[in-house]
């Protein structure tokens, strides 16, 4: 199917440069290289005569939106273009449920393990990885990576990028991520579809980009991020996004030049929720539409119907991609998958709840 990556028609440019130093990675503070290895590979993970479910890392809670009336959209759109605008009130007449956090790759694993899903990345072969996580032994190789994204060189077609491998197949383990940490961190290349089926799986549901965005805001209407109007609020970093020079020196100010764990940095607001901005895209279940946000929760989209999504991501920087705020947006086909776009799950209050 065709994939479609931050707006952009997928073609791919022949690569130059393929030796260490010129893969697009940048040296960090000190010198040190963040063009880490990838991760070893985890099939055993999903393996059913493996017993993981120690490994998954992070617990399975769910933070309860009241219902009530909630702000979302805003009247002072950063890329109108986008469809951030208006500011509209909205109101869920139940309360819903939604993850603290971002389902992990972890928690990935014993649903692949229980159900033997297929994630579209796999289906396909390939996923989307930006160049800065791609080691010199996997991008030196035209097999694993025939090209470039035409409109956004950074991002890279790899064969063999999984949620099992985000970068790639190459052998080696990055040097940023412990053994333990892996399960931690949020589950990628998973589509649109994977989400879905995951969140089915748990008797769950995508949230709304309505629901996404009152949970994001706490309940609170003028609030550019989860905690308020300031991005470092007391000089201290709340999210996972780009620091430094976009696309060529990534410093790792925050403290992680990829994903970060779902639990980094503390709850982000009152709800109690984790990483709602910064470090991972997350799927929504409403149809993309430029000129207001669907509250109804759609039919069944097909592989190239576009998809909300909401959050930003470690790739987001406000010279690039100023979308780590609630009330930003993007879509990508539900078919798509990278090394950045993740999800969590929402689920309906009952009335004898």
């Amino acid at each position: 199917a065709t994939q479609i990556l931050i707006g952009f028609v997928v073609m791919v440019t022949p690569l130059t440069g393929l030796v260490g130093a010129d893969c697009g990675c940048a040296l960090g503070p000190r010198g040190a290289s963040v063009c880490p290895a990838v991760s070893s590979s985890i099939d055993a993970w999903a393996s059913p005569s493996i017993e993981n479910d120690r490994l998954v890392g992070f617990s399975v809670a769910m933070a309860t939106v009241p219902a009530g009336q909630y702000t979302v959209g805003t009247d002072s759109p950063q890329l109108p273009s986008d469809g951030e605008s208006p500011a509209r009130l909205v109101r869920f007449r139940r309360p819903f449920r939604l993850d603290t956090a971002a389902v992990t790759r972890g928690q990935f694993a014993q649903f692949v393990r229980a159900t033997g899903h297929r994630t579209d990345a796999e289906t396909a072969g390939e996923s989307f990885v930006p160049d800065i996580l791609v080691d010199a032994e996997t991008f030196s190789d035209p097999v694993v990576v025939p090209g470039r994204v035409a409109n956004a060189p950074w991002w890279l077609p790899v064969r063999g990028a999984t949620w099992r491998r985000p970068a790639g197949p190459a052998s080696r383990k990055s040097p940023l991520e412990s053994s333990d940490s892996r399960f931690r961190h949020p589950a990628v290349h998973v589509s649109w579809r994977d989400a879905d089926a995951y969140c089915r799986w748990q008797g769950k549901r995508l949230p709304t980009e309505d629901e996404w965005e009152a949970a994001c805001r706490a309940g609170l209407s003028d609030r550019l991020f989860p905690w308020g109007n300031a991005p470092r609020p007391g000089g201290r970093h709340r999210m996972n996004i780009w620091q430094g020079e976009f696309p060529r020196l990534n410093t790792a100010d925050d403290g992680y030049v990829g994903t970060a764990p779902v639990d980094a940095y503390g709850p982000q607001n009152s709800f109690g929720l984790y990483n709602m901005v910064g470090n991972v895209w997350e799927w929504t279940a409403s149809r993309w539409d430029r000129n207001s946000a669907p509250n109804e929760l759609p039919q069944r989209p097909a592989a190239s119907d576009e998809m909300t999504k909401k959050g930003g991501s470690f790739m987001c920087h406000k010279s690039y991609c100023y979308r780590y705020r609630c009330a930003a947006r993007s879509q990508n086909t539900a078919d798509t998958s990278s090394a950045n776009i993740g999800f969590r799950c929402a689920i309906d209050v009952a009335d004898s709840d």
